[in-house]
């Protein structure tokens, strides 16, 4: 087992990995995950983490200064063995076992332990489904690449502003072309899609930080436009969904 714990002040970023030699199980104690690939996206709160079967082509970041696990295994746990790439819920006990092993100068003896704890304390019963996502979910393929390229980046910082004509400049494309490639792609606006990614990530955000500040994590310059945001997309207001 492989254990390697990452702190960025600006993030991490693992670019399009695929390990046919090694599983990996990402997690976060402290922070917010984003997990993408073939084109969806999904944010992971702390404690749920991303399991990656060997051969899955996948895509982590973090937001902000989170500490994020990579863990690397060569068997899955058994009752990992069906699951490609889905996010698990990682148990206090197995996450505090992998901070452990973290540090340098580590034992055999307690990697061993530790990856006795991560193998039983993983298993199919906490697998979880992806939450279901429209707009910011999986792209069609349809589309030049554009889209996916502004996708990909926004995923690592919802909160960012840059608008539909400087993604544009910078890709060297007009505005128009843009927009046309996120409808092929995605079925959907660059306005629509960004607010609905936004949404997305302030689910998992809810989870540790007050409705005010999630709101301004996701790029919501007052909370009232975010909480209105919240209610008119998913039916109840954050605060109330953060008490589930």
């Amino acid at each position: 087992m492989v254990v390697l714990r990452y702190r960025r002040a600006e993030g991490l970023t693992v670019a399009d990995t695929r390990d046919d030699h090694l599983h990996w199980l990402y997690v976060s104690p402290d922070g917010i995950v984003c997990v993408r690939r073939g084109g969806a996206t999904t944010y992971l709160a702390p404690g749920t983490g991303f399991w990656a079967t060997r051969g899955h082509v996948h895509q982590i970041a973090s937001l902000s200064a989170a500490c994020v696990l990579r863990v690397g295994l060569r068997e899955a746990p058994p009752a990992l063995e069906d699951v490609g790439a889905a996010p698990v819920e990682v148990p206090a006990a197995v996450l505090d076992a992998l901070l452990d092993v973290a540090r340098p100068g580590v034992s055999e003896e307690a990697g061993l332990a530790a990856r006795a704890v991560l193998t039983a304390g993983v298993g199919a019963s906490s697998a979880i489904a992806p939450p279901e996502e429209r707009g910011a979910g999986t792209g069609s393929g349809l589309g030049a690449g554009y889209a996916r390229r502004v996708a990909a980046a926004l995923s690592a910082d919802p909160a960012d502003d840059t608008t539909l004509q400087e993604w544009a400049d910078r890709l060297h494309i007009s505005a128009k072309t843009l927009q046309r490639d996120f409808i092929r792609e995605f079925a959907t606006s660059y306005t629509e899609w960004r607010s609905r990614l936004r949404l997305q990530a302030a689910r998992a955000l809810l989870r540790t930080l007050p409705v005010k500040e999630t709101a301004h994590r996701v790029g919501y310059a007052s909370a009232s436009a975010f909480v209105g945001a919240f209610t008119r997309e998913f039916g109840e207001t954050p605060g109330r969904w953060a008490r589930h």
